[in-house]
């Protein structure tokens, strides 16, 4: 296991909060869904064109690619879906979304120079300090944190902090280093053949000219790899570039805030630091409740200290805030009984095919399965937390109970029956008799008698039964 890796789960294990069936959330049996944001829901078609992205140099579209485009998702199409309960209805606990911070404007080839790239994951910064237009403004950034916490759901964010966006053809121009571009790359398109994409975008924006001058600088950003630098401090000046975009008033503000912080923390005046100070003010300004980090692997020894930092600079803003690794990814319903945190895709639950959510095309017998998974781990504490027993080998049956002082939660579940077949089974080491009980899969009652109870597995069930106790 990664150094990393290990930071980041020491930092799960000091916020967790005690298991038991009163807890209306702990981290270690939470169940994440991952929405990447400009795929998911388009709130707002005012933003669908910021920065000019998706035209050429003219202001002339290039025909849509859905693999790397923005595609139009924002933080008022989340709010929609939170606001009408898609959430709550899977059972979810927290939204890990995209980063809201700006990212570069301009398009990378990608897919061997198939496709054009842009940043739309929110893995290419351009500046830390301002909001991702396309995602929406930095208020409706905490109108969604808002409205998460409301729901009961935490936020945690997706960051790449290690290295700025590439320096893209759109970027160099609108930031005034595009002399000596041809004027060509204004009209450009892929002769068809060839590299496509990459034999314009090659054209000097290699990850390595974000240590030029005008853009970040040699130190700020390693020339050879493209990331901030942890190594040395940088001279006492900011980025030529930002600097021009902020404007000198903007400029002495941020120049302030970064003398006190470095100040503050003793912090080596390195570019990385400048990065835990700018991401961690989103914190304080929105309130979200932990980060997913991503850091390449050959950076992870040096970054260690630099992500060690940033956790506990975020746990100054916010209390009870938490890195998180990864985590087991469901795939299918069954998969939300695992025992420990549980990760859900965006559009796991619909059938998605396709990078954006597909929610025209679902299948609403597929999402009602998902639903009844979620929202039965959501009400038992025993799944996930709990301590389990096989009361049964063909079909496969499964008790779990957690209990904390005069209080018990439990649970059964039965994988691999046989639908329309009635079923007994041995109960008698969860409840005791007299007990009534629902499958939630077919929303049948049976009562516990001399330990057995007797249920008919429905056929739309796939041979499963959720059973818990009828309050």
């Amino acid at each position: 296991m990664h150094l990393i890796r290990l930071l980041l789960l020491a930092f799960l294990a000091v916020p967790a909060q005690a298991q038991s069936p009163g807890d209306d959330f702990s981290w270690d049996r939470a169940t994440i869904y991952e929405i990447v944001t400009d795929r998911f829901s388009n709130g707002n078609s005012d933003n669908n064109s910021a920065y000019g992205r998706g035209l050429d140099g003219r202001g002339v579209p290039y025909d849509v690619d859905s693999t790397g485009h923005f595609l139009g998702g924002d933080w008022d199409g989340v709010i929609a879906w939170l606001e009408d309960g898609w959430f709550e209805q899977l059972g979810v606990d927290v939204l890990l979304v995209s980063a809201p911070w700006e990212q570069v404007h301009g398009w990378m080839a990608g897919a061997e120079g198939a496709v054009q790239r842009y940043g739309y994951d929110g893995h290419w910064p351009l500046d830390f300090t301002e909001p991702e237009q396309a995602f929406g403004s930095r208020e409706d950034f905490r109108r969604f944190v808002d409205g998460a916490h409301e729901a009961g759901l935490r936020v945690v964010l997706d960051v790449a902090p290690s290295a700025p966006g590439p320096l893209t053809l759109h970027d160099r121009v609108e930031l005034g280093m595009g002399e000596g571009l041809p004027d060509t790359w204004r009209t450009w398109r892929p002769s068809g053949s060839g590299s496509g994409w990459a034999e314009l975008a090659s054209s000097g924006t290699d990850a390595a000219q974000a240590g030029t001058s005008p853009w970040w600088g040699a130190d700020w950003v390693d020339v050879d790899d493209g990331s901030f630098r942890v190594d040395a401090p940088v001279t006492d000046s900011l980025p030529v570039f930002l600097v021009q975009k902020w404007g000198p008033e903007k400029t002495e503000r941020e120049r302030a805030a970064l003398d006190a912080f470095f100040h503050r923390t003793g912090y080596p005046r390195t570019a990385a630091y400048h990065v835990v100070k700018w991401i961690t003010d989103w914190v304080a300004f929105a309130g979200v409740d932990g980060y997913r980090v991503h850091i390449p692997e050959p950076l992870e020894g040096a970054w260690a200290p630099v992500v060690q930092a940033l956790g506990a600079e975020a746990t100054r803003h916010a209390e009870g805030f938490v890195l998180i690794g990864d985590v087991l990814r469901a795939a299918a319903p069954s998969d939300m009984l695992h025992a420990g945190p549980v990760h859900l895709m965006y559009g796991v639950e619909t059938g998605r095919s396709t990078p954006n959510m597909n929610w025209a095309t679902y299948d609403e017998g597929e999402l009602g399965r998902w639903r009844r998974f979620g929202q039965f781990r959501a009400r038992h504490a025993s799944i996930g937390a709990g301590d389990s027993v096989e009361l049964g080998q063909e079909p496969r049956v499964i008790g779990y109970t957690l209990t904390d002082g005069a209080e018990t939660d439990a649970a059964v579940v039965v994988q691999g029956a046989v639908p329309g077949t009635r079923l007994r089974l041995n109960v008698s080491r969860i409840w005791p008799d007299d007990t009534a009980l629902r499958d939630v899969m077919s929303g049948a009652i049976s009562i516990v008698s001399f330990g057995q109870i007797a249920f008919t597995p429905s056929a739309d069930a796939g041979g499963t039964l959720l059973l818990e106790e009828v309050e």
